[in-house]
């Protein structure tokens, strides 16, 4: 693929936060600064000579969003999230219980950045000169990446492991909804199988991707 995904695992969650862009030197989108990764994105900028033009959440959990607010604040750069996910942003640990929070968060607080942009199911917007379009279940999208003819997906939290390609029907204890998070990734592996779509896994070590293809009854991730 001709266009640039660089990424790297932010903080000790290592959820991959990405920097897409047509090519270095241009314009680039950065995708779920997680906790701590100002200094991976900013060595990352440096590296392919990239200048943000804004910040895509796949959704609000706070291994996905915790530098939104300061990566937002320093870059002049708008965040753009789903509305059903947005009071995330000021409170990323709503809904998890006080041990949970404390675990996670400590004493930390959040805030929304200056320019809260929403995103719907559908939606392309056009940024850094990327066609993105935006596939939304509960709360949460997959990013899919098209330039230049080509076309990327960045899962999200659809699935969190490979396995999960042959085994749709294994949860991760992050599923709120397990039924429909097996229903949402056979539909997303039969969409994705055999088509020239470059798969890109939030979760997946090393930040692999590949090509989903049929594998009997089943699918498998072609790297």
């Amino acid at each position: 693929m001709t266009v640039l995904v660089t990424g790297f695992p932010a903080g000790a969650f290592a959820a991959n936060c990405y920097l897409v862009a047509p090519a270095p030197g241009e314009e680039c989108v950065i995708i779920d600064p997680g906790q701590d990764a100002e200094r991976g994105i900013e060595e990352l900028l440096g590296r392919y000579r990239l200048k943000p033009s804004a910040v895509l959440l796949t959704h609000g959990h706070v291994d996905h969003m915790w530098s939104v607010a300061p990566v937002c604040g320093a870059k002049g750069v708008p965040a753009y999230i789903h509305p059903d996910d947005r009071e995330l942003l000021a409170d990323p640990g709503k809904g998890l219980s006080l041990l949970a929070k404390q675990q996670f968060m400590g004493g930390m607080t959040f805030a929304e950045p200056d320019d809260v942009r929403q995103l719907h199911d559908g939606d392309v917007i056009t940024v850094a000169g990327l066609d993105i379009t935006i596939g939304h279940t509960p709360g949460h999208v997959s990013v899919r990446i098209r330039s230049r003819g080509e076309a990327a997906l960045i899962t999200g939290d659809f699935m969190h492991h490979p396995c999960q390609i042959a085994h749709p029907e294994w949860a991760s204890t992050a599923d709120s909804d397990p039924a429909m998070g097996q229903r949402t990734r056979e539909r997303m592996f039969a969409q994705l199988a055999g088509a020239p779509v470059l798969v890109i896994g939030t979760h997946f070590a090393g930040a692999t991707a590949g090509r989903i293809v049929r594998d009997g009854a089943t699918y498998r991730l072609d790297v």
